[in-house]
């Protein structure tokens, strides 16, 4: 009792955990996506427990991969949406691990071997798990019979023997992730068990839920439409034209507003067809194939990207989107992060959607993803007189031997010619290195955190000591960027099925002179042509509208 009492006070986490219903999907890597990480930085809480980026970003990949093998076993293109819903679905999965690994931790919630094996093989009580079902089906009826489930369990004792007893190492990663699946999700089943065991209605309750759901009644009306009473049958004298008046002069329809009228439409989103996907497809993979084998990046890019940008040094740094510097670099989406920044020199990442493009990059090189340094400017003026550029790098090195803690305040108020950093002693604050001139970067990069030296830029010379570097990178990279749109045939094909409807509704409407009809009308024929009618409001005042653009029909003549 004391058991479900306490499941009793838990019944609000009612969390259903996401089902995985390909076996070829349970059996690659499952370990990793059930593990939660605990990097320095999560990116969320779940009861106090940080959600590490790298487990996130490998189960997202996860269930984008079979999310797009589902689609392309269905026919179906795998689109931007399907990806952001399977990157959902890696989230709530992650979730629902967190909540119901510590939910079986306080029950006592565990699965022995020996009720695996009775689970896997339908004994003692258990039917056939749906993702085991190919192995207890008769081949030639597609139904299970006693003889097909006793044949059933043979087969699949083998396939596991096999599996446990490989060495390989994908084998014995695939065994262990069938076992922690399975286990798993026994442990889900079981805890909802006791959870339907906790939670009970009263009899009052049912019979309230049940003629709600089939009490039913039976009602009988007339309608006459305002529209089908002629104005003439209606006789109403002045006196009572007046009472009404007096009566609703106040009433808020009837005080004044701008004039405007109701204007019926339906969008058309012209979209890429199957057929656009499949050759877009190909086309990347074509372009994946060459860009991985390219040695010059640069041709290749000019050649291939529609946004035809490359640069070898750190202006190719990039920044996850939504990152405080995304409007001066490349950007990729934050769901790649850890992707980049464990990336390998020369790797291809993508396609990704980025910026309504997807778009192909290949990692040249990373740079510190922050930096703090503080300086003193002694200004050359762009001077090319050598006596001048002599004795401000004298200035320098004298500088550099008497620097210390205690007087660079001070010093870099006397010489710092930098008029954004003397006043707070020179510091510069998470930078990146593309930030800074090329010079200045680099010594910020690669210099020995603490060490003082002298740098020489288009400025003049920098005396500069690194405080502080990140040890997390951001990728450089060299990015091939291509839209996916819709063909022009595919375009036409719309167009043409577009002008189809528009003539039909100026056919049928054109007939009817009640605007009730006709906006039934218009609602009945763009329905049935899969389309959501709408309704949008034009000021008379200000006859403007916004958001949508329109195609007109043109005439036969050419109108």
């Amino acid at each position: 009792m004391a058991l479900i009492g306490k499941i009793r006070a838990k019944s609000g986490l009612l969390v259903a955990m996401i089902g995985i219903a390909l076996l070829a999907f349970i059996l690659n890597d499952y370990q990793s996506l059930f593990g939660i990480g605990e990097g320095e930085y999560g990116i969320g809480l779940v009861f106090g427990d940080k959600v590490d980026p790298a487990s996130y970003s490998i189960a997202s990949a996860k269930f984008q991969e079979q999310e797009r093998n589902q689609a392309a076993q269905n026919g179906k293109e795998f689109t931007e949406t399907d990806m952001e819903a399977a990157s959902d679905k890696a989230w709530n999965f992650m979730v629902d691990s967190t909540i119901l690994s510590k939910e079986y931790e306080k029950l006592g919630i565990s699965v022995t071997d020996r009720e695996l094996d009775s689970y896997w093989y339908a004994k003692d009580g258990f039917n056939v798990i749906q993702d085991l079902a190919q192995f207890f089906t008769d081949s030639l009826t597609g139904i299970q019979t006693p003889q097909s489930i006793e044949n059933g369990r043979v087969k699949l004792k083998a396939t596991l023997d096999n599996l446990k007893k490989s060495k390989e190492a994908q084998a014995v990663e695939q065994w262990n992730g069938f076992k922690a699946y399975h286990t798993d999700r026994r442990k889900t089943e079981k805890y909802f068990g006791l959870l339907k065991q906790g939670v009970y209605v009263t009899d009052l309750e049912a019979e309230d839920q049940y003629y709600a759901n089939n009490e039913k009644k039976t009602i009988s009306f007339v309608v006459r439409r305002y529209t089908e009473i002629s104005d003439a049958d209606i006789k109403v004298s002045e006196s009572e034209l007046k009472t009404y008046f007096e009566e609703h002069k106040g009433d808020k329809k009837y005080l004044v507003r701008n004039a405007s009228r109701d204007v019926k439409m339906f969008d058309v989103n012209i979209r890429p067809s199957k057929a656009d996907s499949t050759v877009f497809t190909a086309k990347m993979n074509t372009l994946r194939a060459g860009f991985s084998a390219s040695t010059n990046d640069s041709a290749f890019v000019a050649k291939n990207s529609e946004t035809p940008v490359y640069f070898s040094d750190k202006r190719a740094t990039s920044v996850p989107e939504g990152h405080p510097k995304a409007d001066r670099y490349q950007t990729y989406p934050m769901s790649l992060d850890t992707i980049f920044k464990t990336a390998a020199l020369g790797q291809l990442v993508g396609p990704y959607v980025s910026k309504e493009k997807m778009v192909l990059s290949k990692v040249i090189g990373f740079t510190p993803a922050s930096l703090k340094a503080r300086h003193i400017l002694l200004s050359t003026n762009n001077s090319k007189d050598e006596k001048v550029i002599a004795a401000k790098k004298k200035t320098a090195d004298s500088l550099v031997k008497i620097l210390n803690k205690t007087n660079w305040d001070a010093i870099t108020k006397q010489y710092s010619e930098d008029p954004g950093s003397k006043d707070k002693g020179g510091l510069y604050e998470d930078f990146l290195e593309g930030d800074m001139v090329k010079e200045f970067g680099a010594y910020c990069a690669t210099a020995p955190i603490g060490k003082v030296g002298v740098v020489k830029t288009d400025f003049g010379f920098h005396i500069i000591e690194v405080l502080d570097r990140s040890t997390s990178k951001f990728p450089l990279l060299a990015s091939v960027s291509v839209t996916f749109k819709p063909s022009d045939e595919t375009v036409a094909n719309m167009e043409s099925e577009v002008n189809g409807i528009l003539m039909k509704l100026d056919r049928k409407i054109s007939k009817e002179e009640d605007p009730f009809k006709k906006a039934a009308l218009f609602d009945t024929i763009v329905t049935r042509a899969n389309y959501a009618p709408r309704v949008i409001q034009i000021e008379d005042n200000a006859p403007k509208v916004f958001g949508f653009t329109t195609t007109m029909a043109r005439e036969p003549n050419g109108r």
